[in-house]
């Protein structure tokens, strides 16, 4: 392997895929870059998914098949990390594809600018019930941040930065910051949490502008479309850690209003959570118990100053939900909520 051509380990999670494994596999053998290993991590899948991965395990040396008892998507990618043998580390789920070149042009951007993640843009293909569909496309502005830049942005970033399958990790920076997915998340958050949870170790960060990664939601199934308790858990132990993670790299002055900002967004994202998820009769009361439940164990200082710095940046919808969520006026938050999505 020469220098120039680093080597990168790709880390697929796989269960119970069979109708979308092929797809998934065979957008990473087309990669214009071929200096990689993809590590196929089997969590228990019982549907013939494992038939397809030791098919294609059989054929590429480059591929790594490893089978283990059902423990989730978290375990599986940190049984990854630990066999991981390339400089960088890529991420890919199972129902998804690669862009032929993104392997090539996300090592080009890694290497020339000597950064420690690098992240691209996201074509996103929704697929209903109905067989309908939805694409769109979420992009970042080319460029490179250092970890100050980072910080302050960090309530700006789309969706797609929170994804660790469109990003590319220097492999030796996880091994030193010794992070790990959390293993008792398992219906979401957890790219939001390991994305956040490393930032402390993060140099630089670079962004392609250009769409390499194709994100399938088949929303009548998706683990997003169904709502689970835990997921508000989950919610709950993610915001604890930005703060824990977040607050000594900002200075006070700065800090309270990040703060806001970022508790706003959750509370949003819990609203956003239930509605999407639950039908009409039944959104309206679990809402009320994820907020209550999300504000007791996270409870918030409620101040004129806290508002207002909200009101400063712009951000006037956060401001009226914060308002409306921390003084209990559910009725009104849901019926402007349901007018607005409609």
């Amino acid at each position: 392997m020469s220098i120039n051509n680093p080597k990168v380990s790709i880390i697929m999670p796989v269960y119970n895929a069979v109708e979308y494994i092929d797809a998934a596999i065979k957008s990473i053998l087309a990669q214009t870059y071929p200096f990689f290993e993809l590590i196929i991590i089997d969590d228990g899948a019982t549907d013939g998914t494992a038939e397809v991965c030791l098919k294609y395990a059989a054929k590429d040396e480059r591929i790594l098949y490893i089978r283990q008892s059902n423990g989730g998507i978290c375990k599986a990618r940190n049984e990854g990390i630990k066999r991981a043998t390339g400089k960088y580390i890529a991420f890919s789920d199972h129902d998804d594809e690669y862009m032929p070149d993104y392997l090539e042009l996300m090592v080009k951007k890694a290497e020339l600018d000597n950064l420690d993640i690098v992240k691209c843009g996201v074509y996103y293909e929704e697929m209903y019930s109905d067989k309908s569909r939805e694409i769109r496309k979420e992009f970042f502005k080319d460029e490179v941040l250092t970890k100050n830049l980072l910080i302050e942005r960090y309530v700006s970033f789309p969706v797609s930065f929170w994804g660790v399958w469109n990003s590319l990790y220097k492999a030796s920076m996880l091994r030193s910051s010794r992070l790990s997915f959390p293993e008792n998340i398992r219906h979401g958050q957890e790219d939001f949490y390991f994305n956040t949870s490393i930032i402390p170790f993060i140099n630089r960060i670079g962004f392609l502008s250009k769409c390499l990664y194709k994100h399938f939601r088949r929303l009548s199934q998706s683990t997003s479309a169904k709502f689970y308790n835990d997921r508000i858990d989950a919610m709950q132990a993610f915001y604890q850690m930005e703060c824990k993670v977040l607050k000594p790299l900002v200075d006070d002055k700065k800090w309270q209003k990040m703060a806001t900002l970022i508790y706003s967004q959750k509370i949003t994202g819990i609203l956003s959570y239930c509605f999407r998820t639950l039908n009409a009769e039944e959104s309206m009361p679990k809402c009320k118990w994820a907020l209550d439940r999300f504000m007791k164990n996270n409870p918030y200082l409620q101040s004129k100053s806290m508002y207002s710095c909200i009101v400063q940046t712009g951000n006037l919808k956060y401001a009226f939900v914060l308002y409306l969520a921390t003084n209990r006026y559910y009725k009104l938050l849901f019926l402007l909520w349901n007018l607005k999505n409609r």
